[in-house]
This record gives structure tokens, C-alpha cells and sequence, in this order.
């Protein structure tokens, strides 16, 4: 099979014809422009509503390209359990329409905004699963996430620096600030190209899972660099720029992973390992930013002060939104959805609509509410939270069989196979904290997971036909 080589600082570029370049490129581009989501001169925003993304940019010329390919029979949909899972998660999501025609709701272009997104990005899941991808060309996607994450957590660090010390850089292309000029304790976290500090820890989740997933194998049979040294660095650059961050989403998803992890016999004193000198880091950057005059304890103490007295006073008259720190913020959103979800048990009130509930039930007009389980019982009933259970319980099943399969007989796929179990399972526990399920980075691991999978199908068939084509010698 013919094939086409670049190399470009060490990073091998593989080009397979079978493959259009045209869609492995588009898929390099999507990788690079997850972190840019929210970044100001990439985004076209009327009101409330986003009308353009990079990502969905680069996704929806991803989509043309499959769908063109498909109606010329050049590609064909690959579809398994966890394709089946999405198809049912959209018919559920549909039923939920029919809340829209009661008396007391008409917010039929609310409902279509987010169903519009979930069609889209269900078809971006079919378009990165289905593609004839190498594993050649599935390591150096992976490649890709993990370099962008490295250089968007060093233009981190540095914003860190500038935002706090009075450098030019910190607030690039119409960037704000982070809970004000003061910031929050006196501290102004960094937030990269995100909108928020919090999105910044929240996006290098996967990339951190992906590069801890990899370090204690041998390079040339994962998706790290062959520098040992420089992966080094990568990790602990992406590690420091999540605790700078200050995100407690991310601390609290990173810490959950953590404890899964500590499941896996294989895995487990290489997880500590790695954590121990994880912390150790951490405490040094920690000790540096005292050093350097920014007062991290105090950060500490004045966030602990405020999660602690949410806890106790969580008396909650919701229309007011003064003094919400981020705990009361969800906690509150979380108890109000609650309470409409007990009234509209089946099918919820619709999706994208629990905004126009939240009032009638002592809450504030917001978007979303601030939890994705919550939010997927309240705008889908029962039903949708049970699509989405099974999506992702289909997912993992699917992964631990796949890992299995592969220790054995496929080291590269086994290095991945595991990364995107844990990062699948860093979805399920952001759904208690975070709200979105129509971001691009969710369903691309949803998709790189799946076609992941089939590699270790592939393997089995490979092994059954040796199996027949051996001479049975009695």
C-alpha cells in the first residue's frame, strides 16, 4: 500500500491514500482548535447564542467530507454497540419534543438549538469512528492533543505571571478577567485562550490521562515522544498548569479518575508513583508562588472558608445570585432541577428548557443547570438519563473488553485502550460538576474510544483466521 512520509521536529506524519489526506488533516485541525472554543476572535456570538466555533468549523467541513464520501460509496458507517447507544440517546432525545406542544411551553427554538447540536455532533461521532485510520495515523492524533495541550498550558503558566505581576500577554484577543480585576483572594488565575480559568483545568483533563496512561511504557510503542525527558516535561507542564488553574472541577474529576485507577492491579503502584511525584510538584509550585508574593495558602483557607459555609448554610433562596461561589452555584442549580425534574419525571420539561423553569421554582434564569446528570433528568426525564447511563455503560464494557483483549497482542492499542477508559470515566464523574455534553472534545474521545475498540476487533479476527488456516496435525 502506497504510502506518503513527513516528519516534522520528530513528530511522524503518516499519510495513508486509502485514507482522503483531506479528512486526516481536517482531524489534525480539530484537535488543534478544542482549546479555542471560547477564544474571542474565533467566535461569533448573537445575544446568548454562539453562532461559530472554530470547532464546529473544522468539524463541519470534517462532516461534508464523510457524508460526500458516503453517497459515493467511498465510506461506509462502522457501527457497534456504542453507534447503537448513540442512535437510541437521540431518539429519547427527540421524544422530549413532545413537552414542547403542553400548554405551558412553546420554546420550541430552545429545544432545536441544543437538537440541532446533539444531530451534530452524533454525526462527528459516525464521521472520526467510521474513518479507515491507521494506527500510525491514531498515534499521531493523540500526538497532536498532547502537543497542543503542552503549549496551551505553557501560554498558561506565562498568563499566570503576567496576570498577577503586571506583564504584557495576559489577556489576549479580548480575554477578561476571572471573578474580577482583583481576582479571587487576590489571586487572577490563568485561563489560557478560555473564557474561564475553570475550562482551562477542565480541557486538560484528557491530555494529562493521556500522557499518565503512556509514561510507564516504552516509547515506541505508545503515542509519546521518544524523548523521555521532554515527556517528562510535558506532564508536569500540563500538571502545573491544571493546579494553577484553580479549578476545583478539575481537581475533584482528576481525584475521582485517581481512585478508579487504583483499581487496576496492573496499574496501581505506577499510579501512586506518578501521583506521589506529581505532588511533589505541586507542593514546589505552590511554595514558589508564596516566594513570588502571591499568598497560596491564603487562597487555600479563603476557598475552604467559603465551600465550608456553603455547606452549613445552604439555605438556598435561589433568584438572588449574590455572593454564589461556585459550590452554592451548583448546589443550588442541582436542588432546583431537582424539584422540576419530580414534576416532569419521564420525559422532563424538554431539552434546552430548564432556564424557563428555574424561576418558577425559586431558581435564577440561567442556561444549564450545573450538573449533566441533573441537567439530563430535568430536560429529559428518566428516559434520557437512562440513554445516557447506557451510553457510557456500553462504552466502558466495550473498552475493559477491548483492554483485555489487547495486553496481550497489541501494545499500542492496550496504552490507548486504557487512556480513553479513564478519560470515558472523567466524562462520567464531570457530569456531577459541569453541564455541557455538547462540547466537541466529549464526543471526539467518545468517537477515538470507539474506533479504538475496533482495533481489538480486528485482532480477534486476525487470530480466528490464523486459527483456520492452521493445518489441524492429529
Amino acid at each position: 500500500m502506497e504510502q506518503s512520509l513527513k516528519r516534522v521536529k520528530g513528530l511522524q506524519i503518516e499519510i495513508n491514500r486509502s485514507v482522503p489526506r483531506k479528512k486526516i488533516f481536517l482531524l489534525y485541525f480539530l484537535i488543534v482548535s478544542l482549546p479555542f472554543f471560547s477564544f474571542p476572535p474565533f467566535t461569533v456570538t448573537i445575544g446568548d447564542t454562539t453562532i461559530f466555533r472554530l470547532d464546529w468549523a473544522i468539524a463541519g467541513l470534517l462532516i461534508i467530507v464523510f457524508l460526500l464520501d458516503l453517497c459515493l460509496g467511498r465510506q461506509k458507517i462502522k457501527k457497534n454497540g456504542i453507534g447503537n447507544a448513540v442512535l437510541v440517546l437521540n431518539a429519547v432525545a427527540i421524544l422530549t419534543l413532545s413537552n414542547l406542544f403542553n400548554s405551558d411551553s412553546s420554546h420550541l427554538y430552545d429545544f432545536l438549538t441544543l437538537g440541532f447540536l446533539l444531530v451534530f455532533m452524533t454525526l462527528l461521532f459516525f464521521t472520526i469512528s467510521s474513518l479507515e485510520i491507521t494506527k500510525s495515523q491514531v498515534r499521531n492524533v493523540l500526538k497532536f492533543w498532547i502537543i497542543t495541550a503542552f503549549f496551551i498550558s505553557w501560554y498558561g503558566i506565562y498568563q499566570m505571571f503576567a496576570r498577577n505581576f503586571g506583564l504584557p500577554g495576559g489577556y489576549i484577543g479580548g480575554l477578561t478577567h476571572g471573578y474580577g480585576p482583583s481576582g479571587f483572594a487576590g489571586y487572577i488565575r490563568p485561563s489560557s485562550f478560555f473564557g474561564e480559568a475553570s475550562w482551562l483545568g477542565n480541557y486538560l483533563i484528557v491530555p494529562i490521562l493521556l500522557v499518565g496512561a503512556a509514561l510507564p511504557h516504552r516509547k515506541r510503542e505508545s503515542f509519546l515522544f521518544r524523548s523521555n525527558l521532554f515527556n517528562l516535561v510535558i506532564f508536569f507542564t500540563i500538571i502545573v498548569a491544571i493546579f494553577l488553574s484553580f479549578s476545583l472541577a478539575a481537581y475533584s474529576i482528576i481525584g475521582g479518575v485517581l481512585l478508579i485507577s487504583l483499581l487496576n492491579k496492573h496499574y496501581r503502584w505506577r499510579i501512586i508513583k506518578i501521583t506521589l511525584i506529581s505532588l511533589v510538584i505541586i507542593i514546589s509550585a505552590s511554595f514558589l508562588l508564596q516566594y513570588l508574593g502571591i499568598n497560596y495558602g491564603n487562597i487555600v483557607i479563603t476557598r475552604v472558608k467559603a465551600f465550608s459555609f456553603d455547606i452549613f448554610q445552604l439555605n438556598i433562596r435561589l433568584s438572588s445570585t449574590a455572593a454564589r461561589t461556585s459550590f452554592k452555584g451548583r448546589a443550588a442549580d442541582i436542588i432546583v432541577g431537582l424539584k422540576i425534574w419530580l414534576n416532569h419525571p419521564i420525559i422532563g420539561v424538554g431539552l434546552n428548557n430548564y432556564r424557563f423553569y428555574s424561576p418558577q421554582y425559586g431558581g435564577a434564569q440561567f442556561s444549564t443547570v450545573s450538573s449533566f446528570w441533573v441537567q439530563s433528568l430535568v430536560e429529559g426525564g428518566i428516559l434520557l438519563f437512562g440513554a445516557f447511563v447506557s451510553l457510557y455503560g456500553v462504552t466502558l464494557v466495550y473498552l475493559k473488553r477491548s483492554i483485555r483483549i489487547a495486553r496481550n497482542s497489541d501494545q499500542f492499542s492496550y496504552i490507548a485502550l486504557t487512556a480513553f477508559y479513564y478519560i470515558i470515566w472523567a466524562q462520567v464523574l464531570s457530569g456531577f460538576v459541569t453541564h455541557s455534553w455538547i462540547h466537541s472534545s466529549g464526543w471526539i474521545s467518545l468517537s477515538l474510544a470507539c474506533l479504538l475498540t475496533s482495533f481489538a476487533r480486528e485482532t480477534v479476527s486476525i487470530s480466528k483466521k490464523q486459527d483456520e488456516n492452521t493445518p489441524n496435525i492429529s
